[in-house]
């Protein structure tokens, strides 16, 4: 079901695509859509969508970085001006999800270009050099 709206009171109604629900407490978890979705509710949010690229490295070890023994990180050097995250392998057998956790600004997901950003893969691939043995 896709969110439509969200109908705030003692009891909350969410409205669907399909059908509505209500219930005493929600838990908004809609990443860059949260905005819209409580426009009209009263709710004033301070969020701002940022585009950020989903980068997948080959790897010569796939069992280094499963979930099981590699962990969900972010990178964070006062020094740098970008943060990096990383995932273990969980999506794409064989391929490691790390990127730069800084994007672009966007006004709508829904509107968002495919466009790559300038260097970033460079960015990342110079950050994956530096820190992870056999990861291409």
């Amino acid at each position: 079901h896709r969110v439509t709206g969200i109908i705030p009171g003692d009891v909350i109604t969410v409205q669907t695509n399909k059908e509505s629900f209500r219930a005493k407490k929600v838990i908004i978890t809609a990443g860059a859509w949260t905005g819209k979705l409580v426009e009209g509710t009263g709710l004033t949010l301070p969020l701002q969508p940022e585009k950020i690229e989903a980068l997948y490295w080959s790897v010569i070890n796939p069992d280094v970085f499963t979930p099981d023994s590699f962990p969900t990180f972010l990178y964070i050097n006062e020094d740098e001006y970008f943060e990096f995250y990383g995932l273990p392998i969980d999506e794409y057998h064989g391929l490691l999800r790390i990127g730069c956790h800084y994007g672009s600004k966007i006004s709508d997901p829904e509107k968002r270009d495919n466009e790559p950003h300038n260097n970033r893969s460079q960015l990342v691939s110079q950050f994956i050099q530096k820190h992870f043995k056999g990861v291409d």
